[in-house]
């Protein structure tokens, strides 16, 4: 039964699938139990609509650590499947750390002279992108976008759930947000300070390009690295910047993650700016597949499945 129409629904016939699994599985999070996770249940259900629907092909998104064995015992008798590991970085979204493994699946009836070159596929979209980007010397700093009016709003939701009076437009932001920190997230925050300064012998507090996810507890706390963001997870609401004394906006989460959210990002995408993000806190963003790897992806598949497509 379908939780969302209340009836019996079937999967429709398409050209192409798009999805994932739950990464849960095969993740540090979910303890890597692999096939003994009952999450894999979604996979195998995933499985069993490739197998009746039969899309000319589909792209399935997870973690590096998938195990791919799972794909290739329920579906191989079916599809050619490639595996291409890919990351932001590679469509200039230097920022953020969040490599994954995407596995192209063509039907074996469709796969045709460049049906075997997913691979060399993606080198040439990967060497497009890179020689259309402009490098930024210091990518941290472009994420940190929000104007003053999404700051004020930001801070003033926070300050809402914290039963404070809200600031007057005409004051504008704080420049300090640690006064709306937990005391457990300031105690994360202080260990970050000692190991930083350890590390690299000053105060993190004059590193612009310095972030640290409050939501991880201090002995999960990572290697302090001043070249990308913290890592993005579901539950990762306050990614916080050192020297701003703020955390990342949701709006700024999804700009990382190749979300049209800002006018410069939907006009590169030739799109209309994405509102969504104005209508609510997102920050599950984590969780979501990278906008701009997904496409970068896809375009690989179109090229590398370009007979398939053309007669379907």
């Amino acid at each position: 039964w379908c939780a969302t129409h209340g009836a019996r629904c079937a999967a429709g016939h398409v050209t192409g699938d798009i999805s994932g699994s739950p990464c849960t599985p095969w993740s540090r999070a979910g303890g890597r139990l692999g096939r003994c996770h009952p999450c894999v249940l979604l996979l195998l259900a995933w499985c069993g609509i490739m197998r009746s629907t039969k899309p000319p092909f589909a792209l399935h998104e997870n973690v590096c650590g998938f195990d791919s064995t799972v794909l290739a015992e329920m579906l191989g008798d079916l599809y050619q499947i490639q595996a291409l590991v890919v990351s932001p970085d590679q469509a200039g979204f230097l920022m953020i750390r969040r490599p994954r493994r995407y596995y192209f699946l063509v039907l074996h009836s469709l796969v045709g002279r460049a049906g075997a070159a997913a691979a060399s596929a993606y080198a040439r979209v990967c060497d497009l992108m890179a020689s259309s980007c402009d490098q930024v010397s210091e990518p941290v700093r472009w994420a940190f976008r929000a104007s003053a009016q999404e700051l004020l709003a930001e801070e003033n939701a926070a300050r809402q759930q914290r039963r404070l009076d809200p600031l007057a437009e005409h004051a504008g932001p704080s420049t300090d947000w640690t006064y709306l920190l937990t005391t457990h997230q300031r105690a994360i925050l202080e260990v970050h300070r000692e190991r930083y300064t350890a590390r690299h012998g000053t105060d993190p507090a004059q590193d612009g390009c310095c972030t640290v996810d409050l939501s991880q507890s201090a002995d999960r706390q990572r290697a302090v690295s001043r070249e990308t963001l913290a890592t993005f997870r579901r539950n990762s609401g306050r990614i916080w910047s050192t020297a701003r004394r703020r955390w990342l906006t949701p709006r700024e989460r999804g700009a990382c993650m190749g979300y049209a959210v800002y006018g410069d990002l939907a006009a590169a995408a030739g799109v209309k700016v994405d509102v969504a993000f104005e209508q609510g806190p997102l920050y599950s963003i984590g969780n979501a597949m990278h906008v701009a790897n997904l496409g970068c992806v896809l375009m690989t598949c179109l090229l590398a499945a370009d007979m398939p497509l053309r007669r379907s």
